[in-house]
């Protein structure tokens, strides 16, 4: 029987270092029917250069003579796809083997998968195993749905949980989806399974199938859009937050009940103002193990207080008039995780600090205190001396202690 065709897509910028083994980590593969498109972002290394030198009839290589980030290069690649599958990898990331003869196998079995991933290992920038060390992000990619909505209410609440280059798709999504928004710098690929999450389920293979690298070394820490400087801590707090205000847009009202009528305010029967309602509530909810309001959920009830039919849904079906509003803008709202993190910092550092002042106001304490001790020994020894020279036998033998003095000295 024949293979379907699954066009594997690779977007690359400056990684002379890792593209040679993702390239051969992909005609590696025990699936042999590929169209391997290499985009590279106009890399001023030797990725062109390495890229190049592979000698597959299956790779097609194009070269942008600009940067224009992964976004722009990845929706270039797209126009160049011909399969029936579209996979992704990122160009410092590792395929094992039978990845895609694995997720074709599934998804031919399972004729409603037309989303599949996998689980991943986690390999330093020497392809070195670090799954001991990366233990938290070991067990969040080792996620699977249970529905559609379960994809939808995990995203939400707890952000994303797959690896961009554990992907296969069958086209037809793609072309629903459309291109990657190029609004999004870290978070591209989650914006992108959340749209893809709006419309199909998701399947996840428990198998790891492949390797996402992250560089330990301080000095590659930039090259891996995967490790977290300050600035790109922050990009992914403010990415996610632009990410939660347009959450239920284009959402159906049929899966936004499913995925989240369990936390709902008002039970039973809900007409469309009422959910509007209920989504800025959830608007309001941090992701999970986050504190404070986000400011678009804030921003969303503002909008229905406006407006006379969902004001009155909200002060009789929810207790919520504008005199509650007012107390919720009481609330801390721009406090991301980053500030909130060196705010406590800080409030261990000022305690620690403190606790170091006492301790040394208390050893100053102790030391005046032997110092006052030692001024009235020096005092009694003084007066102790004064009676000695005033006393009659001190000054008899006056004449005695300067012979010897005088003998001493011969």
């Amino acid at each position: 029987m024949n293979q379907p065709l699954v066009s594997v897509l690779i977007a690359n910028y400056n990684h002379e270092d890792t593209i040679t083994e993702t390239l051969q980590s992909v005609l590696n593969q025990t699936y042999k029917n590929m169209q391997i498109i290499v985009i590279d972002d106009g890399s001023t290394d030797e990725s062109w250069n390495l890229i190049n030198q592979f000698d597959d009839s299956r790779i097609e290589a194009f070269r942008l003579e600009k940067n224009q980030h992964v976004c722009a290069a990845t929706n270039y690649g797209m126009t160049k796809i011909k399969g029936d599958y579209v996979a992704r990898t990122d160009s410092d990331d590792i395929w094992y083997p039978n990845k895609i003869e694995r997720q074709i196998q599934y998804m031919t079995m399972h004729k409603d998968c037309k989303v599949c991933f996998t689980w991943c290992d986690f390999i330093d920038e020497n392809g070195v195993n670090i799954n001991d060390v990366e233990t938290n992000r070991v067990r969040l990619h080792e996620a699977s749905f249970s529905s559609q909505e379960d994809a939808i209410e995990r995203f939400y609440f707890r952000g994303n949980c797959l690896a961009h280059s554990s992907v296969v798709m069958e086209t037809e999504v793609m072309n629903t989806v459309g291109v990657y928004d190029v609004g999004y710098n870290q978070l591209h690929d989650f914006d992108y399974w959340i749209r893809i999450a709006k419309r199909y389920p998701i399947d996840v293979i428990k198998e790891k199938c492949m390797a996402v690298r992250r560089f330990l070394n301080q000095e590659n820490r930039e090259t891996n859009m995967s490790n977290m400087s300050e600035s790109t801590e922050t990009r992914v707090f403010n990415e996610y937050m632009e990410l939660r205000a347009h959450y239920f847009e284009d959402m159906s009202d049929e899966l936004f009940i499913k995925a989240f009528g369990k936390y709902f305010r008002k039970k039973g029967q809900l007409n469309p103002e009422q959910l509007e309602c209920e989504k800025a509530f959830l608007m309001c909810r941090p992701q999970d193990g986050w504190n404070g309001i986000p400011p678009a959920g804030l921003g969303r009830i503002h909008e229905l207080l406006m407006n006379n039919k969902t004001k009155k849904i909200l002060e009789d079906d929810y207790n919520l008039g504008i005199k509650d509003y007012y107390k919720l803008l009481g609330n801390h709202l721009y406090n991301d995780s980053l500030l909130q993190t060196k705010s406590r910092n800080m409030q261990e550092e000022n305690k620690y600090l403190i606790e170091k002042r006492n301790n040394l106001i208390n050893e100053h304490e102790k030391l005046y205190e032997k110092i006052q001790i030692l001024q009235e020994e020096k005092n009694d020894l003084i007066n102790e001396i004064e009676l000695y020279e005033n006393s009659t036998s001190w000054k008899m033998t006056k004449p005695l202690r300067t012979l010897g003095r005088k003998l001493k000295r011969k």
